[in-house]
C-alpha cells in the first residue's frame, strides 16, 4: 500500500533532504529524509521503510509543502489493523498516525498530512496504469525565494529571507520604489 505525505521543515540545520551515506567513517549527516524515515519506521512498524521525496534540497533550504511517498507491506485490511482504527476509516487513521509521527519528530520538521496514494492513472505513453510517484507524478513544483529590501533586516526572519544590502539608496537610506529586476539579478550569487 502506498502512502503519500506532505512535510514542511526549517532546513537550517539539515544537510538537505536526501539521506547521504557515510564518508570516510564519519557520521551520516542529518537530513530531512533520514529524520522522517526513523519516525515512520517506528509508527508503521516497517524496519526497511524507504521515503521517496518529490525533490532533493540543498543544505539550509526550507520547504513548506514537500510531497513524499512510502510503501508499507500491508494490504488495506492489515493497514487498518496496524493503524488501530477502532471503527474509524483509513483517512482518519492516517490523520491520527501523522499526529503520532509528529510527536516523534524534532521541532524543525512537521508532517502536514498522510493519505493513501491516488489510484494508478493510465499512461498512453507506456500503455499501462502507473502508480502515484512523488518524483514523476506531480504536474508542477513551485520554488519561492524571499528577499527584503529593508536596510536593516528583521532578525526574526534571517533564516528565511535574503537581504539586498548593496542596492542603491536615496538620502534617507530607502531603496527607490522602482528598482529594476535586471539591476538585481546580476548581483545575486549562489542561489
Amino acid at each position: 500500500t502506498r502512502i503519500v505525505g506532505h512535510v514542511r521543515y526549517d532546513g537550517t540545520d539539515f544537510q538537505g533532504f536526501q539521506i547521504q551515506g557515510e564518508a570516510n567513517g564519519k557520521r551520516t549527516p542529518r537530513t530531512v529524509q533520514g529524520t522522517l524515515v526513523g519516525a515512520l519506521r517506528t509508527r508503521f512498524q516497517v524496519p526497511d521503510l524507504k521515503v521517496v521525496g518529490a525533490s532533493r534540497t540543498d543544505a539550509g533550504v526550507h520547504a513548506e509543502n514537500q510531497t513524499f511517498h512510502f510503501d508499507v507491506p500491508y494490504e488495506l485490511a492489515e493497514l487498518e489493523k496496524t493503524l488501530r482504527l477502532d471503527g474509524a476509516d483509513v483517512a482518519e487513521g492516517l490523520k491520527r498516525a501523522s499526529y503520532a509521527v509528529n510527536s516523534m519528530l524534532p521541532d524543525d520538521v512537521r508532517l502536514h498530512d498522510l493519505h493513501l496514494a491516488p489510484a494508478p492513472l493510465y499512461s498512453p505513453r507506456f500503455c499501462t496504469h502507473l502508480p502515484f510517484h512523488a518524483i514523476y507524478s506531480p504536474i508542477s513544483k513551485t520554488y519561492e525565494y524571499r528577499f527584503t529590501l529593508q536596510y536593516i533586516s528583521n532578525p526574526l526572519h534571517h533564516r528565511f529571507v535574503g537581504q539586498f544590502p548593496f542596492l542603491p539608496r536615496g538620502r534617507s537610506g530607502e531603496v527607490p520604489h522602482r528598482v529594476r529586476t535586471e539591476e538585481l539579478l546580476p548581483r545575486l550569487v549562489d542561489l
